[in-house]
C-alpha cells in the first residue's frame, strides 16, 4: 500500500486499477468516478479505460437485446478518439477492434426483421450506419471481414429494392414476346436497363450491375427471337416470289414475263439478303447460341441457288451467255456452301451447255463432274457436246462424251456410228500423213520430233478403232525414231539428239541407242559443243558408250560383211563376256588374223581426248580434262570388277560413268555390288572401296565408313608436312595417337602402304629444310606406332644424327645430350654405320670430358655413358664393333698412355673405381680372373706418392674414382669387339 493510501488517497495507476475492477464487475458509476478524474488530469490510460467502460455497457446491453443501447454506446467508444487526445493509441485501437463483433451483431439485429418484413430500405438505411461507423474508425477498417461483410449485406437490400423497380417492366416484357411484340419487349426491356443505368453510389452501382446481365440477357433473346422471325418471313416471301418465278418461267416468253421473273427473281433475292442480315443479326456475339442456326443457313443457300440457277437458266433461254454463265457460277458456289454436290455439279454441267450453245469458252469433260450432275442436264450436255465435237471434226473428243447417251436417248446408236466412221477416217487420214511426214526425205529434225512425239497418242487413238491400222502405226514409230537419229546428226541437232536418246528407257542397255549416244558426244566434242552446263553429261555418257563391248559385239551380230573374219576382246575396254550367237570372237592375242576390237575402242578414245585439249576456254578445258580421268579411272575400276569371278549379294550392274550414274538413279545398286565384292573377297582390295566412292561420295554403304575415315586421316596427316609446317608437325604425334586407335589401319594394306611411303617421303623433305631437331618427336611418334617400318628408322636416326652433330659444332648441345639422342638414333638402326660411328665419336668425347675436374660442377656423363655401354653389350652389331675399332680404341690408348707417362697407376686406379660403385655388377663373361674380380677384393688403398697432388690422399681422390671409372668403362666398351657380331 503506498502512503496515498494509506491517508485514503489513490495515485494514477491505482485508479486505472480501480476502474477496471469496477467494469468488471459492472459497477458502472464507480468506473466512472475514477475515469472522470483520469479525464481531468489527462493520464495516457484515460481514453482506454473509458473505452473499456463504454464496450462493457455495449455488451450489457447486447445481453439484455437492446441493440440501439449497443449502437449508442458503440458510438460514445468511437467519438472517445476524436474528442479525447490518447497517448496510448495502441491501446484504444485494440478496444476498437474488440467492438467489432458487437457492431455486426447489433446492426444485424437492426436490420434483419426489415428484411424479413422486405422492408429493403430500412434494411439499407441500417448496414449504411454500420458502414459509416466502419469508416469513421481505422482500427475497423483494418478488421478482417468486418466490412465486407456489411458491404455485401448493403449491397443485397439495394438489389432487392432495384428488383422491385424493374420487376413490372420485365414482367411486362415476358408477356409481349409472348404475344409476338418483340418491339414492345425490346422497349420494356431497354427502358428497364435505362433504371439500372445510374449513376448510383458504390454499393447501389454494384446492386445494378448483379440486375443488368440477366436483363441484357432476356433482351438478347427477344432481339434473337425478333430476328428469327424477320428470317421466316422473308424465307416464305421469297419461297413465295421464288414459285412465281418459277411458274412465269414455264410459259412462252414474252417481254411482260422476262421482265415479271427477272423482278421476282431480284425480289428473291433482295429478301434473302435480309434473311442473311437476320441470321447474321441472331448469331451474333451478345446473342444466346442458336441450335438450328445450321439449318437456317442451309435453307437459305439452297433457295439461293435455286433462285440463281432460275435466273441463268432464264437468261440461257434468251440467250444472254454472259449473264447466264455468271448467274450459274454463283449458284454453283451456293450449292458448294449448302454441301450439294449434285446441284453443284449441275451448275458445272449447264455453264458447259452454255459454252456449248454460244460457241465461247470451253465445255466441261470431268468425268466425275458429269457423272454428278443431274441425268437430264448429262443427256443435254452430252447430246450438244457430240453434235459440236463432231462439227469441229473432233472425234476422239466427241466419243468421250456418247457413253452418257447410250441407253437414254433414241438417237444414241446413229450418233455412235457417225461418231466411229468419222473418227475411223479422220485416223485414217491422221496416220497417211503421219507416213507421208516419216518418209519426207527433205523433213527438218524438229518435224520429225513433233511427229515421233505424237505418235504414240496417235497410236492409241487408233488402237480403240482399228487394231490392224494401230499395228502400223507402231511399226512406224521406230521407223522415226531412225529418222531422227539420222536427221539430228546430218543437221548437226546434236543436243536435241542426245535429250532425245536419253530419255528412252534404259538406253544405257540397249546397245543400239548407247552407240549412237556415243556418237552424239563425239561429235559434241570433236564440234566444239562441250560447255560448262554440258561437259559432266557429255564425258560421263560417252565414256559409258565407249567402254560397252556389247555395243561392238551388237555391231557383228547384225551385219554379215563380218562373218568370215574373226575378233578378239584382248584387251578391251568393256566387259568380257560374248554371246554365244557370234562364234567369231574370241579373247585370244590379236593377230593379223584375229583382229582386235580394242584398236577401236582404243582409237575413238583417243579422238574424244584430243578433242577435249581443244576446247578453248582453259578453265573448262582443265575441268573437262580432270572430270574425263576420274570417270576414266571409275569406271576402269568398275569393269575390272565385273569381269572378275567370285559371289556377290546384289545383282551385277551395267558399267556406267559415276556422273551418269548418278543422275540415272544408278549410283546406289553399283556401289553397293561393290561394297559386296569388297565384302566377299578373300583379300580385300582397298581399289574397289576407291571405285566405289566414285559412285558413292557420301559414304552411305558402312563398308564405305571406315574408309572414307582413313582417308581422312591419310590427308590430315599429309597436311601436317605442308609449308608452312612448323606448328602443324607440333600436332602430329597427337593426330597420329588419336587417328589410329579411331579404327584398324591394317585392314586397309594398300592404303596404309601408300601412307607410310608417303609419310617417309615428306618426312625426308620436311627433315631437310626445318630446324634441326623439329622433327624429332614426329619421328618418334612414327617408330613408336610403326617400329617394323625401316624408312622411318632410318630417317628418324640420321635426323637425329645431323641434328646432334651440328649442335655438337655449334656448341649449342651439350655431349651428354648428344650421347643421349645418338643412342636413341643409333637404337633405331643398330647395324647403320654412320649412326654407329657418330655414337662412338660423341662416347670418347663424353669419357675424355669426364676425367677432368669440373669445380662447381656435378658431372653427369658416367650414367650416360654405362647406358650406352649396356645397349652396346646387347647389340654388337658390325657396324658398332668397327666404330670401335676405329673411334674408341684410339682413344682409350691414349688416355692409358698419357697416365702411364703421368706415372699414375692405371691399374690402381681402375681397382678403386671398382671398388668405390656399385656399377659393375655385371661381371665380364668367362673370365674369374679379370682386373674387376681382382679389385673388389682389395680392402684399401694407402697414399701413393707417385700420383699428381690432385688424386694425392691417404685414399684416392673423387676425381680419381671418376677417372677410374671412365677407364672401366672404355675398356667394357672395347670388349663389346671380342663379342659375336649379331644382324
Amino acid at each position: 500500500m503506498s502512503i496515498l493510501s494509506f491517508f485514503g488517497l489513490l495515485s494514477p495507476a491505482e485508479r486505472v486499477l480501480k476502474a477496471e475492477e469496477a467494469i468488471r464487475a459492472s459497477l458502472f458509476e464507480k468506473a466512472d468516478d475514477q475515469i472522470k478524474w483520469l479525464v481531468k488530469n489527462a493520464h495516457p490510460s484515460a481514453a482506454a479505460t473509458q473505452a473499456r467502460l463504454h464496450l462493457a455497457k455495449a455488451h450489457l446491453a447486447s445481453a439484455k437485446n437492446g441493440a440501439t443501447g449497443v449502437l449508442v454506446e458503440l458510438d460514445l467508444l468511437y467519438a472517445l478518439r476524436k474528442n479525447l487526445l490518447s497517448s496510448d493509441p495502441a491501446l484504444l485501437a485494440e478496444v476498437e477492434k474488440e467492438s467489432s463483433a458487437l457492431l455486426i451483431s447489433s446492426t444485424e439485429a437492426l436490420a434483419v426483421p426489415a428484411e424479413r418484413s422486405k422492408d429493403w430500405s430500412t434494411a439499407a438505411m441500417h448496414y449504411e450506419a454500420g458502414l459509416k461507423r466502419i469508416d469513421g474508425v481505422t482500427a475497423l477498417r483494418t478488421a478482417s471481414g468486418v466490412h465486407p461483410k456489411l458491404y455485401k449485406k448493403l449491397v443485397d437490400s439495394h438489389t432487392e429494392l432495384l428488383r422491385i423497380k424493374i420487376q413490372p417492366l420485365l414482367v411486362q416484357a415476358t408477356k409481349q414476346q409472348a404475344s409476338l411484340d418483340y418491339n414492345g419487349a425490346e422497349s420494356s426491356l431497354e427502358a428497364g436497363l435505362k433504371i439500372l443505368a445510374g449513376p448510383y453510389s458504390v454499393a447501389v452501382e454494384a446492386a445494378a450491375a448483379i440486375l443488368r446481365l440477366p436483363t441484357q440477357a432476356q433482351l438478347a433473346t427477344v432481339q434473337q427471337a425478333r430476328s428469327i422471325a424477320q428470317l421466316k418471313a422473308s424465307l416464305e416471301q421469297a419461297q413465295g416470289h421464288l414459285a412465281l418465278a418459277t411458274s412465269l418461267g414455264n410459259r412462252k416468253g414474252s417481254p411482260i414475263i422476262h421482265s415479271e421473273i427477272l423482278g421476282a427473281v431480284s425480289e428473291v433475292i433482295s429478301l434473302l439478303v435480309s434473311a442473311d442480315q437476320a441470321l447474321t443479326a441472331a448469331t451474333g456475339p451478345k446473342m444466346p447460341a442458336l441450335a438450328n442456326a445450321t439449318v437456317l443457313a442451309a435453307r437459305i443457300h439452297a433457295l439461293r441457288a435455286r433462285t440463281l440457277r432460275l435466273r441463268g437458266e432464264h437468261y440461257e433461254r434468251e440467250s444472254q451467255w454472259v449473264l447466264a454463265e455468271a448467274d450459274l457460277g454463283k449458284a454453283h458456289e451456293a450449292y458448294k456452301a449448302h454441301y450439294d454436290a449434285e446441284g453443284a455439279a449441275t451448275m458445272t454441267v449447264r455453264k458447259g451447255i452454255v459454252a456449248i450453245k454460244s460457241r465461247t469458252g470451253t465445255t466441261v469433260n470431268d468425268g466425275t463432274i458429269i457423272r454428278q450432275a443431274e441425268p437430264k442436264v448429262q443427256i443435254d450436255l452430252a447430246y450438244r457436246a457430240v453434235l459440236l465435237f463432231l462439227e469441229y471434226e473432233q472425234y476422239d473428243t466427241a466419243t468421250q462424251y456418247l457413253p452418257y447417251l447410250t441407253g437414254k436417248i433414241a438417237e444414241a446408236e446413229l450418233l455412235t456410228k457417225a461418231v466411229h466412221q468419222q473418227r475411223l477416217a479422220a485416223l485414217r487420214n491422221d496416220l497417211e500423213a503421219a507416213n507421208r511426214r516419216a518418209r519426207d526425205e527433205a523433213a527438218q529434225y524438229a518435224d520429225l520430233l513433233k511427229l515421233h512425239d505424237e505418235l504414240p497418242g496417235l497410236c492409241d487413238r487408233v488402237n480403240q478403232v482399228d487394231a490392224e491400222a494401230g499395228s502400223q502405226v507402231s511399226a512406224l514409230l521406230p521407223f522415226v525414231f531412225g529418222r531422227l537419229i539420222l536427221a539430228g546428226l546430218a543437221q548437226e541437232e546434236y543436243l536435241k539428239l542426245l535429250d532425245l536418246l536419253t530419255v528412252q528407257p534404259s538406253f544405257h542397255t540397249d546397245p543400239e541407242i548407247l552407240k549412237n549416244v556415243g556418237i552424239v558426244c563425239l561429235r559434241l566434242a570433236v564440234n566444239n559443243q562441250i560447255t560448262a552446263g554440258n561437259y559432266e553429261w557429255v564425258i560421263s555418257l560417252w565414256l559409258t558408250a565407249v567402254f560397252s563391248n556389247q555395243v561392238l559385239l551388237a555391231s557383228l551380230e547384225r551385219t554379215t560383211w563380218d562373218d568370215e573374219l574373226t575378233f578378239t576382246l584382248a584387251g578391251s575396254l568393256g566387259l568380257r563376256a560374248i554371246p554365244k550367237s557370234l562364234e567369231n570372237v574370241n579373247h585370244l592375242p590379236a593377230d593379223s588374223a584375229n583382229i582386235a576390237l580394242a584398236d577401236t575402242q582404243n582409237e575413238l578414245k583417243q579422238r574424244f581426248e584430243d578433242a577435249l585439249h581443244t576446247i578453248a576456254n582453259e578453265q573448262l578445258q582443265r575441268q573437262a580434262i580432270a572430270a574425263y580421268d576420274v570417270e576414266v579411272s571409275a569406271l576402269t575400276g568398275l569393269v575390272q570388277q565385273l569381269n572378275k569371278g567370285g559371289m556377290t549379294n546384289v545383282p551385277r550392274p551395267t558399267p556406267v560413268a559415276p556422273h551418269a550414274a548418278r543422275l540415272l538413279n544408278l549410283s546406289e545398286s553399283i556401289a553397293a555390288f561393290l561394297g559386296s565384292r569388297y565384302q566377299n573377297q578373300k583379300e580385300p582390295d582397298e581399289a574397289v572401296l576407291d571405285c566405289a566412292l566414285f559412285y558413292q561420295p557420301t559414304a552411305e554403304l558402312s563398308v564405305l565408313q571406315g574408309y572414307v575415315r582413313a582417308l581422312e586421316f591419310e590427308k590430315n596427316v599429309i597436311t601436317c608436312f605442308e609449308p608452312p609446317r612448323r606448328a602443324k608437325l607440333k600436332t602430329f604425334p597427337n593426330l597420329l595417337q588419336s587417328g589410329l586407335t579411331g579404327f584398324p589401319l591394317d585392314d586397309y594394306p594398300k592404303l596404309k602402304h601408300r601412307l607410310l611411303l608417303r609419310i617417309a617421303d615428306e618426312a625426308r623433305t620436311a627433315s631437310k629444310q626445318e630446324a634441326d631437331g623439329e622433327l624429332v618427336p614426329v619421328f618418334e611418334a612414327l617408330v613408336s606406332h610403326f617400329s617394323d617400318y625401316e624408312p622411318f628408322r632410318v630417317a628418324g636416326a640420321h635426323h637425329i644424327c645431323d641434328w646432334c652433330i651440328a649442335g655438337l659444332n655449334r656448341d649449342s648441345m651439350e655431349p651428354v645430350l648428344a650421347l643421349q639422342w645418338l643412342s636413341k638414333g643409333w637404337g633405331w638402326v643398330p647395324d647403320d654405320g654412320r649412326l654407329a660411328a657418330n655414337l662412338c665419336i660423341v662416347f670418347g668425347r663424353l669419357a675424355s670430358d669426364e676425367t677432368i675436374p669440373k669445380e662447381g660442377k656435378k658431372q653427369v656423363g658416367l650414367p650416360v655413358l654405362m647406358q650406352v655401354l649396356g645397349q652396346a653389350r646387347k647389340k654388337p652389331t658390325r657396324a658398332l664393333i668397327a666404330a670401335i675399332n676405329e673411334e674408341l680404341v684410339p682413344v682409350k690408348d691414349s688416355l692409358n698412355a698419357m697416365l702411364k707417362n703421368a706415372k699414375i697407376p692405371v691399374e690402381d686406379l681402375k681397382a678403386a673405381a671398382g671398388r668405390d660403385s656399385d656399377m659393375w655388377e655385371e661381371r665380364e663373361e668367362n673370365d674369374e680372373s679379370g682386373p674387376l674380380r681382382r679389385f673388389r677384393r682389395l680392402s684399401e688403398f694407402q697414399s701413393i706418392s707417385s700420383f699428381p697432388s690432385s688424386y694425392d690422399s691417404p685414399k684416392f681422390t673423387a676425381a680419381g674414382i671418376q677417372l677410374g671409372k671412365v677407364l672401366l668403362l672404355l675398356d667394357r666398351m672395347v670388349s663389346v669387339t671380342k663379342k659375336r657380331p649379331v644382324f
